[in-house]
């Protein structure tokens, strides 16, 4: 892969704090109800406030001030669609844990409480593939990826909010890289990162 596998819009090198990026907050706005889903690659110094920004967008914050900037649609008229996972992988992936495995646990906890919360009324447990036992980091993705379909398919859009992705980055092999780019036709992917992802592991991004 010459590219990013990721991103098709890059925000390089921006710091920034929340006040005074309401132009930032808006063209993600439009990016994540886009038709077909996109991936954003958020890349910058530590300490910029890419967290920062993560984390308010996974909050209901965002979606009640920004709702009008979304594209006319089924995300404009029901926000509540829209199922934003916060994933941080800063200090929690390392040798031991494969970054898939983590991103399991936490969408796992994020849908339950999105089922009982925004999602309610919506689609229910039932209406969802029972998550595997996990054998191995693959079957982890493959878990999500399954559940991840099934809501796209009730017309939930799960927003995927990787913090710091180059520390999961550098733990994957080229075939996982492949499986997980691929969600970013279906559900967007926002990444942060700090360092060059094929600075980080050179084979797996080609």
């Amino acid at each position: 892969m010459s590219v990013n596998p990721f991103s098709r819009l890059l925000l390089a090198g921006q710091s920034f704090s929340i006040a005074g990026r309401s132009s930032l907050l808006e063209t993600i706005a439009q990016q994540i109800t886009l038709p077909r889903a996109e991936a954003i690659d958020l890349h910058g110094l530590p300490g910029v406030g890419k967290s920062e920004l993560w984390r308010y967008i996974a909050d209901g914050a965002f979606v009640e001030r920004y709702a009008d900037y979304f594209l006319p649609g089924i995300f404009r008229d029901e926000p509540r669609r829209l199922f934003r996972i916060y994933v941080p992988f800063q200090n929690q992936v390392d040798e031991g844990l494969h970054p898939f495995y983590h991103l399991y646990h936490i969408f796992n906890a994020a849908l339950q409480n999105y089922l009982e919360a925004d999602g309610k009324g919506l689609i229910s447990r039932g209406q969802l593939p029972e998550a595997d036992d996990l054998k191995d980091a693959d079957v982890a993705l493959e878990s999500v990826d399954k559940q991840v379909r099934a809501l796209v398919d009730e017309q939930v859009r799960p927003i995927f909010l990787f913090d710091d992705f180059h520390e999961a980055f550098r733990f994957l092999k080229p075939h996982q890289i492949n499986r997980l780019s691929r969600w970013r036709e279906y559900a967007p992917l926002l990444l942060s990162t700090e360092q060059r992802l094929e600075k980080v592991n050179n084979v797996a991004y080609g």
